[in-house]
């Protein structure tokens, strides 16, 4: 494996592809590196993008991201052209709700909302199981960090959390041929925990079927 040293420049787009910050981030020992920014208050929503190029050398590449907006509250108003209130005008609005992915603020290592495998990752991932290739487990305890906050990332104690595992797998069979079949099983397990506002706390589970995990 061959490592890359250096210093990576920079440049973070908004949707509209105008330029919102720029900075420099010199690689690790291992040729990684993290950064964190903070968008403007008045960034334009929609998706955004860092273009990262490495100096000295013809490399670059982006990573897209959304810009979004958490709002608790919604409302209307109407007027004339004249500038006068509209008393008594009918308002015809549409709500509607679709799965994302949210990340609360200041916990950057903890992402809620559909499954995703880290052997594979695609920001188009719709997928509510998580497969995972059974050499990551081998009946070995699995640690997994539970953290509850608030809208602005602050955690929250003494909240009860229930976490449902389904494991997925298959076993052979007979059929009434005596025809050798596969048929699938699953086991389940509930855990449950609570919060705590001084860290993540940890929930430990040993999956017995590892075909497909379902969170």
């Amino acid at each position: 494996m061959m490592l890359t040293f250096g210093v990576i420049d920079y440049i973070i787009y908004g949707s509209y592809s105008e330029q919102l910050q720029q900075s420099k981030v010199e690689l690790n020992n291992y040729g990684a590196f993290d950064i964190h920014f903070t968008l403007p208050d008045n960034v334009n929503l929609g998706n955004g993008y860092a273009r990262f190029t490495l100096l000295d050398s013809n490399s670059n590449t982006k990573h897209y991201f959304q810009i979004q907006e958490f709002r608790n509250r919604t409302g209307c108003e109407g007027k004339l052209f004249v500038g006068g209130c509209l008393n008594g005008a009918y308002v015809r609005w549409t709500v509607q709700a679709a799965t994302t992915i949210f990340t609360p603020a200041n916990q950057y290592g903890y992402m809620f909302g559909r499954a995703r495998s880290f052997c594979y990752y695609s920001r188009y991932d719709r997928k509510t199981k998580i497969l995972y290739p059974k050499k990551y487990f081998q009946d070995e305890p699995v640690q997994t960090k539970v953290i509850v906050t608030d809208i602005d990332g602050n955690l929250i104690d003494n909240i009860l959390v229930r976490c449902d595992v389904i494991g997925y797998g298959s076993e052979i069979k007979e059929d009434q041929n005596g025809l050798t079949i596969f048929e699938e099983i699953k086991d389940e397990q509930t855990l449950t925990i609570v919060s705590s506002n001084k860290g993540a706390v940890n929930i430990a589970y040993t999956p017995k079927l590892v075909k497909g995990l379902n969170f």
